[in-house]
This record gives C-alpha cells, structure tokens and sequence, in this order.
C-alpha cells in the first residue's frame, strides 16, 4: 500500500483516510431507510375509524345569574384591642362572640371566684387575728 493512502496513529493501528467516516455514514444512512421501511406498512390505513364520541347538546337559555365569591382569608378589625390579663384563674364564661363590637368597661370574661374569695376569706381571718393580738396588747398596756 501506499504511504499516502496508510499512516499509523498513536496507538500503532493502521487506517486509510476517509475509510472510517465513509464507513460510518454508509450505516447512519442504512439504519435510517431501515426505520423508514418498517414505517410504511399500509395496513394500518385499512382500519376502520374509531366510533364518534357521544356528547351532550343542551338548549340556551337566558336568565340572570346571582353574581356571588366566596374567598378565603382573615379579617382584621379597624381597632384591635390587645386584652392583658390583669389577674390568673380559670375562665367559666365567655360574654361575648367573635367578631362582636364591644365596648369600653364590657364584661368580656368571668373568672372563677372561688380561690379569690378563698384569699379574701383567708386575708379577713388574718386581720381579725391582728385585730384581737392589738386589743390584748393594749389591755396589756393598760393593766401596767
């Protein structure tokens, strides 16, 4: 062979100029009229078409239409109040609802009574207690 048509590459093997990319090019153009080929079948032309699909005709008719939204979010008010318990206890009546204007002094909640009434009851025991250990004292001071 001539030196012009072979010439080693790198790795040591041999080739001849344009013999890969003609070579290459031969099986692209082949695979591609394979594929065509294979597309061409005509019996699936002779099929018959599928059924029309059913579909539901209705007469027009004009009426007025209530025009309504429904939306989702929160509401804030123009005024919104921060309530800041002044003393603890349980909560056993709410008195009004939300959303409901309230005003300036409205009762809003009621708290149980009873451990307050119980520290009143205790606090008046005391002050009596104070009360007679003074009067002894004073008769105390008297007597001397």
């Amino acid at each position: 062979m001539n030196d012009d048509m072979k010439r080693n590459d790198s790795r040591g093997i041999s080739a001849r100029r344009g013999t890969g990319s003609t070579r290459y090019a031969i099986k692209v153009v082949g695979l591609a009229a394979a594929l065509l080929a294979g597309g061409c079948d005509r019996s699936e032309q002779n099929q018959a078409a599928p059924p029309p699909s059913i579909v539901e005709v209705t007469a027009v008719v004009q009426k007025d239409v209530p025009i309504r939204q429904e939306w989702v979010g929160t509401l804030d008010g123009m005024v919104n109040a921060q309530i800041l318990a002044q003393v603890t206890g349980y909560l056993i009546k709410q008195n009004y609802q939300e959303g409901q204007p309230v005003r300036k002094g409205q009762l809003l909640y009621e708290i149980d009574p009873r451990p307050f009434q119980a520290a009143l009851d205790q606090a008046r025991a005391h002050l009596a207690r104070q009360q007679a250990v003074l009067k002894t004292a004073q008769l105390d001071l008297d007597r001397i």
